[in-house]
């Protein structure tokens, strides 16, 4: 278990799962176990404080590829202001697809569809999905692929997935199995342990590999989390 209230210590041991290894990049995917735990801010802070301590980029993918709320946040926050798009394909058929309202594959428009934007002077590199280039009534459906995040882990200093809540989308169940680890984000005020547990049992059940739990915005209050995550 980690806390995530503003410990240097807490922060030390996620960086800990980032550090990369003789295959490249360590791909961690961070999931809230409700919404409105705090993970994006989370996985947004993570970014930040990984390009500082490897000094090399962190790219944060944005799983919710209809609003992009990450892309969204930099573009309001001056010091993590996106830079200019970097085309994100790698060369590899993507983790995604586009699907027609009668349930055909759709071929994505020729211009890239996903890009990574540096935020600010850190270096952290945020995701954007073009949602808005997509014709009425396609929707987008995220499916697994080794090979992308393979080439992501070949590419980057350190890869972070923020998964939405499965409340909202089950996009990170389709990632998880791809990522070497899987972090949950519960909040550290109420604990949330039956929904934590059973989202920690959907994701192994798809071949994700738990790393533990944070606890965003913890107090020494919150003990129950402690219990159930030893």
């Amino acid at each position: 278990m980690v806390r995530a209230d503003s410990n240097a210590e807490d922060i030390a041991a996620l960086l800990r799962l980032l550090v990369p290894g003789a295959a490249g990049a360590r791909r961690v995917m961070l999931i809230g176990a409700e919404p409105g735990v705090g993970c994006s801010a989370f996985a947004r802070r993570l970014a930040v404080e990984a390009g500082v301590a490897f000094d090399r980029p962190a790219w944060l993918y944005d799983l919710d590829l209809v609003d992009n709320p990450q892309f969204a946040f930099a573009r309001g926050a001056p010091a993590l202001a996106p830079g200019p798009a970097i085309d994100a394909d790698l060369g590899q058929p993507p983790f995604w697809r586009l699907v027609a309202a009668d349930r055909s594959t759709l071929a994505a428009p020729g211009r890239p569809m996903l890009t990574l934007h540096r935020m600010g002077e850190s270096q952290a590199h945020v995701s954007r999905f073009r949602s808005d280039r997509l014709a009425a009534g396609c929707r987008i459906q995220i499916h697994p692929n080794e090979a992308y995040w393979r080439a992501a882990a070949q590419a980057a200093g350190v890869v972070l997935v923020d998964a939405p809540a499965l409340d909202r989308s089950r996009a990170g169940l389709a990632v998880a199995s791809q990522m070497d680890q899987v972090v949950i984000v519960v909040s550290g005020r109420t604990g949330s342990p039956p929904p934590a547990l059973a989202l920690r049992a959907e994701l192994e059940e798809r071949g994700a590999r738990i790393a533990g739990v944070v606890l965003c915005g913890a107090t020494r209050a919150a003990q129950m989390a402690a219990r159930w995550s030893d």
